[in-house]
């Protein structure tokens, strides 16, 4: 056998599999990835197949999913149970809406503020006894010391703005809860209301405001 002669090629139709291979992508440790196609300029992007555990909502129910939808809804249901039930009582003739939306007008103010401490997540347990003293401080001056009405309003405002500030203060500064605070407010404006009206009326209620403001 003779030594140092070059290996003789292989025959021309034995081919290797490397070589028959033709790349379709990028190879991550041997693994060929696809192609991804870009879509064609101006064609619209592809859409995402649908979830089936995904529900479709109806206009509908994403209204009345809504929190204040429930609210809506049981007003117009008081309404028309009382459109039913008194619409021969002149309740929704003019007069009639005009007593109750005047009486209402008053409970909308105090629920507006309401409202919007319940939607901080606080509450206000004085604000009846406050409507009571603020009221009895806007009548004494005017009945017992010939203060004009206006004036006495706007003392009356000052002293309701200045009690919420300090109910506020004291919630804020100590970390007690509102319902504490607000709860023992309420029972020292009811004790002056009642303080007031019996040194400067001998009674309970104080009358006459309305004559002089008119």
């Amino acid at each position: 056998m003779e030594t140092g002669q070059p290996n003789p090629r292989p025959p021309e139709n034995v081919k290797s599999g490397a070589a028959d291979a033709q790349p379709t992508g990028e190879t991550n440790g041997g693994a060929t990835a696809p192609k991804i196609v870009a879509p064609p300029p101006g064609a619209p992007p592809p859409q995402p197949a649908a979830d089936e555990r995904v529900r479709t909502l109806s206009t509908f129910h994403r209204v009345m999913g809504r929190p204040e939808s429930a609210s809506i809804a049981g007003a117009v249901l008081v309404f028309v149970v009382f459109a039913l039930a008194a619409s021969d009582s002149g309740m929704f003739a003019l007069d009639g809406v005009i007593n109750w939306a005047t009486v209402s007008a008053y409970l909308g103010i105090v629920a507006t503020g309401a409202c919007l401490l319940m939607i901080a997540g606080e509450f206000d347990l004085s604000l009846g006894s406050m409507i009571g003293f603020t009221g009895m401080m806007a009548a004494i001056p005017p009945l017992f010391y010939g203060v004009p009405v206006w004036a006495a309003m706007l003392a009356a405002l000052a002293c309701a703005l200045l009690i919420g500030w300090v109910n506020g203060q004291l919630v804020v500064r100590t970390g007690l809860p509102s319902f504490i605070v607000t709860l023992g407010f309420l029972f020292i404006l009811r004790g002056l209301t009642l303080a007031l009206s019996i040194i400067f009326a001998n009674r309970t209620i104080v009358s006459g405001i309305g004559d002089l403001a008119a």
